[in-house]
């Protein structure tokens, strides 16, 4: 009896050790599933899809093959054996070069590691190779450097439309129109928009078609002033010195330095902070005629004014500005320039206490260096309502407010605003489509 249960132990013994190895052999040689990333792209097809997937796994990766069934067509997108254990691949689908039909397809991804181990994953998709019909109603005629302009676009079939310049893309809303397929866009225009520069109304559809008319908008080439500054060692205690500490820079700074990082690495911190506030669209146009300037109040510096900042006679710094500078007296109102809905108020490093309102339709107005600041973030504005008091905090070397405009994002010259003409000839007659100006 104690023979036959010794024997009876060893084979179950060896049972255990046999499964136990296999385990580890198998996990050793077939390891967890491979996996692939990047797949939400594939799950509409438009005549041209451009999509990024991975693939991983805890060894290497022996074969990858992606196909799409279409019926009783199949195709073979990738076919690759990468040996390693992650890899991505960018994959061009154009399925009219594929010999497929706009409708419904499949595409399978099937995925070998190790000696055992395999994945496949089944996209349902939808290929719609038809683009929107887009064309130009309407637009400005005539556009600066540093200003801006409007395009009325008609677009059928589209999910987005939008206005192209360069490599800036500016919205387009339908619902200021109140017609679904009619469009319309407050676009800006840079400084470094040229006449031959092409600027594209963009229709795109719900898989990524896109459909392009050309807006026949004419660029005239502006030139700007050119300003020396010079910063004394008063300015540079009782301004700059204070701004530096409010940065992540240590250690003491010699006034060349510290004029430098505050006005280049500060501002342009500070201006991009703007721009991002200024970028959405609001749909409804909240302002009415045209926009004011202070009141009492007189330019004494323009609009992409260039500025060299001289210390002890060198030159240190470099800007552009990026408003209008309208001197003031001390604690003089500033009021809303045009109704709206105030977007920010607070602290802006070099612009110091500062209001910005926005007035729809990607519109925006910016105030700076008030010594007081009376209104919140998301109180309605009417046009001319005291919105804060004037001072010389931030940057400011004497009392006055900066006032800026902004489109969508862009600073443009705020002379454009204070306009009625313009506004008149170069929005409300596009927007209502009255001819071109």
């Amino acid at each position: 009896m104690g023979k036959k249960f010794l024997k009876f132990f060893f084979i179950i013994l060896i049972i255990a050790i046999i499964a136990a190895l296999t385990l580890t052999g198998y996990k050793f040689f077939a390891g967890k599933p491979p996996v692939v990333t990047g797949t939400e792209t594939l799950k509409k097809l438009s005549a041209s899809t451009k999509a990024n997937i991975g693939v991983d796994c805890n060894g290497s990766i022996q074969s990858v093959h992606v196909t799409i069934l279409q019926g009783t067509k199949e195709v073979i997108v990738l076919d690759d054996k990468p040996q390693q254990s992650h890899k991505e691949y960018p994959i061009l689908i154009e399925p009219a070069k594929l010999g497929l039909k706009d409708g419904s397809a499949q595409v399978i991804i099937k995925l070998s590691a190790n000696r055992f181990s395999k994945s496949e994953v089944k996209i349902d998709t939808l290929i719609d190779t038809v683009p929107p019909i887009v064309g130009v109603l309407n637009n400005s005629y005539i556009a600066f450097q540093g200003g801006a302009a409007s395009a009325l676009i008609e677009a059928k079939g589209a999910s987005r439309v939008y206005v192209s310049i360069g490599n800036d893309e500016f919205e387009a809303t339908y619902k200021i129109t109140g017609k679904e397929n009619l469009y319309f866009a407050i676009f800006p225009i840079k400084d470094d928009v040229t006449p031959t520069t092409a600027i594209l109304a963009v229709a795109v559809d719900t898989v990524g078609n896109k459909a392009k008319a050309s807006i026949s908008t004419r660029i005239k080439e502006c030139r700007y002033k050119h300003d020396s500054i010079n910063v004394s060692d008063d300015f540079i205690n009782k301004k700059i010195y204070p701004l530096v500490d409010r940065t992540k820079v240590s250690g003491e700074l010699t006034p060349k330095l510290a004029l430098k990082i505050i006005n280049e690495d500060m501002r342009t911190e500070n201006e991009a902070f703007i721009r991002n506030i200024c970028k959405s669209v609001s749909e409804k146009m909240l302002w009415e005629g045209v926009f004011y300037q202070m009141p009492n109040s007189k330019v004494f510096a323009g609009f992409n004014d260039a500025r060299d900042y001289k210390y002890n006679g060198e030159v240190i710094s470099h800007s552009k500005h990026l408003g209008f500078d309208l001197a003031a007296n001390n604690n003089s109102p500033v009021v809303a320039s045009n109704s709206g809905i105030v977007k920010y108020a607070g602290a802006i490093g070099i612009y110091g206490n500062t209001v910005i309102i926005d007035h729809g339709l990607g519109v925006m107005s910016q105030y700076s260096h008030l010594s007081s600041i009376s209104v919140e973030v998301g109180k309605a504005v009417k046009k001319s309502e005291v919105i804060g008091i004037s001072g010389e905090t931030g940057l400011a070397g004497g009392v006055h407010l900066h006032f800026s405009t902004l489109v969508q994002g862009v600073y443009v010259t705020p002379i454009i605003w204070w306009d009625n003409k313009w506004i008149r000839e170069k929005i409300m007659d596009v927007l209502q489509n009255k001819g071109t100006s």
